[in-house]
């Protein structure tokens, strides 16, 4: 057992590095990016943390700058108070990438639209936000990538004159592949 399993190591690491070498040595255009994760935030006008959940695609029209749709959906307050009741929301952007090897630091500026609804209210709005969010890749292998990255949403407060400024964070496993034909 322990032979075969120091067996298929030895394989997927030699597969991992050849598979990957386009985006070892920094190419990028063509490749399209998927991911679906958890995102805790924290809410800076407000003493309320909250758990979305979503997930972004990206599309790479060249080897430095992508186009970016990214999806959240309120799922609940880590905290006893509440401020949001519901919560979903969809924003796109643009982003510049700094490739260095398997290594992608990127950053992206987005606009989007959120559908809240606030505790104690029974009115629902509908908010443009904006975004921005700074991260980085690490290329694995042609098909999957780890990812982290930290967002800031600046969004108006429906009933309120402040804001509802949100800094969310998420990591993960994210998977892509490669349209650009050799």
């Amino acid at each position: 057992m322990g032979t075969r399993l120091i067996k298929l190591l030895v394989c997927m690491t030699v597969v991992i590095q050849v598979s990957a070498q386009q985006v070892e040595l920094g190419e990028r255009q063509g490749l399209l990016q998927a991911t679906g994760s958890l995102y805790p935030g924290w809410m800076l006008n407000h003493n309320v943390r909250n758990n979305y959940a979503g997930g972004h695609f990206a599309y790479y029209f060249d080897d430095h700058y992508s186009f970016r749709g990214e999806f959240l959906g309120y799922v609940d307050a880590q905290t006893d108070e509440k401020y949001i009741k519901k919560h979903l929301q969809v924003q796109a952007g643009f982003g510049r990438h700094f490739p260095m090897k398997r290594w992608d630091p990127f950053i992206y500026a987005q606009m989007g639209l959120a559908g809240i609804e606030l505790q104690g209210s029974t009115n629902a709005f509908l908010r443009p936000n904006v975004g921005l969010v700074a991260g980085v890749n690490y290329n694995v292998s042609r098909f999957f990538y780890f990812y982290g990255e930290c967002e800031f949403i600046h969004m108006k407060d429906p009933e309120r004159m402040n804001n509802m400024d949100q800094l969310l964070v998420t990591a993960g496993l994210g998977f892509q592949i490669s349209t650009k034909r050799k």
